[in-house]
């Protein structure tokens, strides 16, 4: 019973450490080229995840 609570737990840890984690990648990319320069390319290559996957943790 405890098991089956943790696990949803340690799911959402790991979404919400991908999601920071794309966030930090996001700043890099703004510093390096400016906000209204920056593509979702540019995230792309600097996360290493897909623009599809960049979707699943942010709607927008």
């Amino acid at each position: 019973m405890c098991m089956t609570h943790a696990e949803p737990v340690k799911a959402k840890d790991k979404k919400q450490q991908k999601g920071e984690s794309i966030i930090e990648s996001a700043k890099v990319v703004f510093s390096k080229k400016g906000l209204i320069d920056a593509t979702m390319k540019d995230l792309i290559e600097e996360c290493g995840i897909s623009r599809g996957g960049i979707y699943l943790y942010f709607n927008s």
